[in-house]
């Protein structure tokens, strides 16, 4: 599933930036506690 914000994602998962195609970002699950959830997405430019 396409998100924009982890608020679109049901519980325990979040919005991050697929390793495959930079630009899109799906609902994925989320790490254990402790491990970044996203850990690309602040290289991925917003604009």
């Amino acid at each position: 599933q396409a998100c924009d914000q982890d608020q679109q994602c049901g519980g325990g998962m979040c919005c991050a930036v697929s390793l495959w195609i930079r630009s899109l970002r799906m609902c994925t699950p989320m790490g254990n506690l402790g491990e970044e959830c996203h850990p690309l997405s602040h290289r991925v430019s917003t604009s």
